[in-house]
This record gives structure tokens, C-alpha cells and sequence, in this order.
């Protein structure tokens, strides 16, 4: 009986659980002559915990403080810019305070499921605080589907956070002038349609069969049956994250190259025409003045804020694609704890690291992305209004060029 009872966990767990077993039954045996029943209660282990249960909650307990400082961060933060709110007439400034609200719920929505995620992790290692092997298998198997559909969320909303900041430099891109309107529609359609549909649908079904698996886990249909289940979701979602992950970055490092080559082609212009920005007056009065030569103080803050930008840009892409790179390393570490549970571990520390990173990071950058919208967008609108202005004046180019590009 003790033997069917230890098969019915999943293969990294059976070892555990058979000697607990093993050992309660063979003490048992050795009292019997010596008024067996009370010895027994003795010899009963109280739990079934082991050293993998206290290293998990020794890895995932932190980040229970750690996601929930950033979920009260990223509220006040918010609270903070809607009290701030100002009126604006300008469109551009409206965009880019709709697109600040998408990206601080966005960050919320990651953050409260990673802080949920944690709760579903260490409960289900909680669960061997039972020394009742039948009640641990059903309630480890029930929060484990619960935990591993809830991790799927946590990606969905992480990947939908660094896909509307593509989205973002892919506008921004647009409105500087480094794409066509053609190519702008072609990469809007494949980052916010094809691959957010493709994320979702696939992300969602991961989930919905983690959920069965877990159904089938507590059903008790027996080791062979369990061990095909548990195999086959840690396969599935860890070959799901590849893909994802693979899409993701193409898209994002795509998108990110244009940003970055208009920034520099932005500055490098700001700097050849500064020596235009002194007003004319001035040098036909002293042609040989060197104040002819030193840059005006707007075109200095428009070269600085395209610095600024740059760099920004720079740490975001550089950021999540070293997030990205660990995560996927800790996802393909998930199937091989059907060979050893410990790989497992290195999964939850990967994971949790690179979550709590990206929060910090975007909540960090968030006021820079912010201007980097903002400032190019104040470029393209001047950039139409020189337009329109340069067919009653064609000399008005020389003396006032554009600000960004």
C-alpha cells in the first residue's frame, strides 16, 4: 500500500516520499511486539518537507517583499502623474500620456502576477508540511496547475509590456522620419497583431494545460500516466518561451536599430547646423565674431536630450535582451527536473531575477522613454510646419533648420 501511495507522485518527487515511507513501515514492523500503536504515532513523520521545499522558500520567500515594493511603487507612481496631469492642447503630448497609462498598467499588471506567482510557488511547497501522502498529492498537484497557469500569465504580461515598448520606438521611428509610412504599417501590424495574437493564444493554451495536467495529478491516475503529463507541459512550455522569446527579440532589436540610427543621424544634424542657429543679423554685423561660431543654447539642449535618448534607448534594449537571454536559459532548465529537482531551483532564481529587473528597469527609465516620445514628437510636427511654411519662404530653411530628425 505504501508503494502505490509513493508512485503516485511525480517521478523528482517519488525518491523523497518512498523513503519516508520505507522508513515509517519498517519502524512500525520493528514495535509491533512492544504495543505497536503508540510507537507508531511516534515513528509517523510529522511532514513530508525536504531540502528542495526550504530552498525554494528560501529562493522565491525575498521576492514576495521584493514584488510587492514594486507594486506600491508603481502605484504611488501613477497616482502621482494623475494628480500631475496638466492641461495639455497639443495631440503629441496627449499621445504620450495615453502611452505613459498603458505603460505603468502594464507594469502593475506584471508586478501584482509575479507577487501572486510567489504566493502560488511557495503554497504548493507548503503543501508537504502534511505527513499525509494522499493529501500532499492532491493539493501539491491542484496549486501546481494553479501556480504553473498563473506563471503564464506573468509572461503574457511580460512580453505585452516589452511589445508596446517596440510599439512605441516603432512610432517614434516613424514620426522622425526613418521609416516610410508603408514599412511603419507592415511592422504595426506584425509587432501589435500577428505577434500578440500568436503570444496570446499560445501563452493561454499553455495555461488551460497546465490547468488539466493538474486536474489529472490529483485524480490519481497512477505514476506512468503522471510522469507522461508533467513531461510533457515542462517540454511544451519550455519550447513556447523559445519561440516567443525568439519573436520577441527579432522584433524589439529590429525596431530599436531604426531608433537608434535616427537618434545619431538626429544629433549628428543638430550638430552641423548649429553654427546656422546665430541669427543672421549677427553675423553681418561682425563676420568675424566668434559668437558666429558657438552653438545656440537650444540647439546644446537638443543635442543633449538626443544623448539622453540614445542612451536610454540603449539601456532598455540592452536590458531586456539580457533579461530575456536568462530567462530563457532558466525555462530550459524546467524539463530536467523529471532528472533531477533541483534544476528547477535554478529556474525560480533565473526567473525571479530577471522579473524584478525588468520592473525596476522600466520604472527607473520610465520618465526618459517618456521624452524620448515627446521630443521626437515635437520634431515632426515642427519638421510639418517648416513644410508647409517653406513654399512662401525658401530662405526660412536656413535660418531656423530642423530640430530633430
Amino acid at each position: 500500500m505504501t508503494t502505490e501511495i509513493g508512485m503516485n507522485f511525480p517521478l523528482h518527487q517519488q525518491t523523497t516520499v518512498q523513503e519516508i515511507l520505507n522508513g515509517a513501515a519498517l519502524q512500525s514492523i520493528s514495535n509491533s511486539n512492544n504495543n505497536s500503536s503508540s510507537n507508531i504515532t511516534q515513528a509517523r513523520p510529522t511532514n513530508l518537507l525536504t531540502s528542495y521545499q526550504y530552498a525554494a522558500f528560501a529562493i522565491n520567500g525575498p521576492f514576495l517583499v521584493v514584488f510587492s515594493l514594486t507594486s506600491i511603487v508603481i502605484i504611488s507612481i501613477m497616482i502621482k502623474l494623475r494628480n500631475q496631469q496638466s492641461q495639455m492642447s497639443t495631440s503629441h503630448r496627449s499621445e504620450a500620456k495615453k502611452n505613459q497609462r498603458i505603460l505603468f498598467s502594464l507594469l502593475l499588471s506584471l508586478s501584482l502576477c509575479s507577487l501572486l506567482n510567489m504566493f502560488t510557488r511557495i503554497g504548493s511547497e507548503l503543501t508537504y508540511v502534511s505527513n499525509q501522502p494522499k493529501t500532499v498529492l492532491i493539493a501539491n498537484s491542484i496549486l501546481k496547475g494553479i501556480d504553473r497557469s498563473v506563471l503564464c500569465l506573468t509572461t503574457l504580461f511580460e512580453f505585452l509590456l516589452i511589445t508596446f515598448v517596440s510599439h512605441v520606438f516603432l512610432g517614434t521611428t516613424r514620426k522622425v522620419g526613418a521609416i516610410s509610412e508603408k514599412k511603419y504599417r507592415i511592422l504595426r501590424i506584425l509587432v501589435l497583431h500577428v505577434f500578440t495574437t500568436v503570444l496570446t493564444i499560445d501563452l493561454l493554451t499553455v495555461a488551460i494545460f497546465c490547468l488539466v495536467v493538474g486536474g489529472v495529478l490529483a485524480a490519481d491516475l497512477g505514476a506512468a500516466i503522471a510522469n507522461y503529463f508533467v513531461m510533457t507541459v515542462l517540454i511544451v512550455a519550455a519550447l513556447s518561451f523559445a519561440l516567443i522569446t525568439s519573436l520577441q527579440l527579432s522584433l524589439m532589436h529590429y525596431v530599436g536599430f531604426l531608433l537608434l540610427r535616427s537618434i545619431q543621424q538626429g544629433e549628428k544634424k543638430l550638430q552641423n547646423s548649429s553654427l546656422n542657429t546665430i541669427p543672421k543679423t549677427l553675423e553681418e554685423e561682425n563676420p568675424n565674431s566668434k559668437l558666429s561660431k558657438i552653438p545656440s543654447h537650444s540647439a546644446l539642449q537638443g543635442v543633449n536630450t538626443k544623448r539622453v535618448a540614445l542612451k536610454k534607448a540603449i539601456s532598455v534594449l540592452i536590458g531586456v535582451t539580457i533579461s530575456l537571454v536568462f530567462q530563457f536559459l532558466g525555462f530550459f532548465c524546467v524539463p530536467f527536473t523529471m532528472l533531477n529537482s533541483n534544476a528547477m531551483l535554478i529556474f525560480f532564481a533565473l526567473h525571479d531575477l530577471t522579473l524584478a529587473f525588468i520592473l525596476i528597469l522600466f520604472v527607473v527609465i520610465y520618465r526618459p522613454l517618456h521624452d524620448i516620445q515627446e521630443t521626437n514628437s515635437t520634431s515632426f510636427n515642427a519638421n510639418v510646419q517648416q513644410q508647409t511654411s517653406t513654399t512662401g519662404d525658401k530662405n526660412s530653411q536656413k535660418v531656423f533648420p530642423s530640430a530633430c530628425v
